[in-house]
């Protein structure tokens, strides 16, 4: 079997272009040999393990396994150097400091000119600083939409109120008709559609609450199979708090048969609701104003178009 060393490395075409790619990488590469001794440990691995590059090489690659996972990571590498070619796991390996390190870990065979397995590659993921990075990129997120729905504060105790108002309108007309001793068929008709009106004024109210704590609850982006059309309509109702005084009209014009698509709704909600509010910004002042959201699908995609009537930028 061939052997594999460093200076193999050095003498393939085109070795500087992999060493800068290596050293370049955001995910930590080590390649072995056979028997297991590491020739390479690029930057990142500096890094994520606390070891310098002429500390590690030359060692074996079970320095870096927690002495708890020696039998199951010595497993993996040696079923790569059987004949599997790849394996990707998410495991724990050692920093110099003796801390562990949580990393998603990527294995491939590393063959020679014969075709034999002379060496190994691994590819390593810092799942800890993704997670960071996930996080922090969903505490932006929720403080956007908090500060979006702060700005529309006074417009959502307006658009609140005015379904309460008619709910306590309709219950105090249902009562003055059920006032009397013997109310007539015609005031216990009245009574009853009055009632029904404060139902639907009720419902109203509460589409409105619900829609705003799923926008402004924290937590972490999800993808979940869903109806683009009924998001767009919740981002409309949202976008439009506070507007019905305005001469603004909305005209949706949705794909009727448009599929459930993988998102997460509160990003793609956040983004609609930006740029309505941005439209009916631009149109404050506009006669006859107007936004229309339209959805269609090609192939794997959906495409979602808002157009207003603003002034539109100047030329400059």
């Amino acid at each position: 079997m061939s052997e594999l060393t460093s200076s193999h490395f050095q003498s393939l075409p085109g070795s500087g272009l992999v060493t800068a790619l290596i050293g370049s990488s955001a995910d930590g590469v080590i390649v072995t040999d056979a028997a297991q001794a590491i020739l390479i440990f690029s930057p990142a691995c500096e890094r994520l393990f606390g070891y310098a590059s002429r500390e590690a090489v030359g060692k074996n690659i079970s320095m870096l396994f927690p002495l708890d996972r020696l039998s199951e990571e010595g497993a993996l590498v040696g079923k790569i150097l059987s004949g599997h070619n790849n394996a990707r796991v998410e495991t724990m390996w050692r920093h110099k400091d003796g801390s562990e390190i949580p990393i998603l870990l990527s294995v491939t065979s590393v063959r020679s000119g014969e075709s034999q397995i002379a060496g190994i590659l691994f590819t390593a993921r810092d799942i800890a600083a993704q997670t960071k990075e996930a996080m922090l990129e969903a505490e932006l997120a929720h403080a956007s939409r908090l500060s979006a729905m702060g700005e529309m504060s006074a417009a959502i105790a307006h658009e609140l109120n005015q379904p309460l108002t008619a709910v306590t309108n309709y219950v105090k007309a249902a009562q003055r008709f059920l006032s009397a001793d013997k109310p007539s068929p015609g005031q216990i008709q009245s009574a009853r559609d009055a009632v029904e009106k404060a139902a639907d004024q009720t419902i109203r109210a509460g589409t409105i609450i619900r829609y705003l704590r799923d926008f402004v609850e924290k937590r972490e982006s999800e993808k979940a199979a869903e109806n683009i059309n009924q998001v767009i309509r919740e981002a409309v109702a949202l976008g439009l708090v506070g507007t019905a005084h305005s001469d603004i009209k909305v005209k949706l014009d949705l794909e009727p048969r448009i599929p459930r698509l993988l998102i997460d709704k509160i990003q793609i909600q956040q983004v609609l609701l930006n740029l309505i509010r941005n439209a009916v910004e631009a149109m404050a002042g506009v006669e006859n104003g107007e936004i229309r959201i339209s959805s269609v699908t090609s192939d794997r995609y959906a495409e979602i178009t808002i157009r207003d009537t603003g002034p539109g930028f100047l030329p400059e």
